[in-house]
């Protein structure tokens, strides 16, 4: 027993349904990727040459001897 043969227009169709899901899945990946890309840049910021501080530590350190 076979089951009956699915037409070339039920084909088509059920392929741009799953063509359809598997794009947006593609797309909502992407952009998750994105925002994780923003965020990780945001947290990586390098600060240097903050000489304030450093000054006051010495200080604090010569008023101590």
């Amino acid at each position: 027993m076979q089951a009956a043969k699915a037409s070339k227009n039920e084909i088509r169709a059920e392929f741009v349904n799953r063509k359809k899901e598997v794009d947006a899945e593609a797309a909502k990946d992407k952009e998750a990727k994105r925002a994780e890309r923003a965020d990780h840049v945001n947290k990586k910021k390098v600060t240097r040459g903050q000489g304030k501080a450093e000054e006051d530590e010495s200080e604090d350190e010569e008023q101590a001897w």
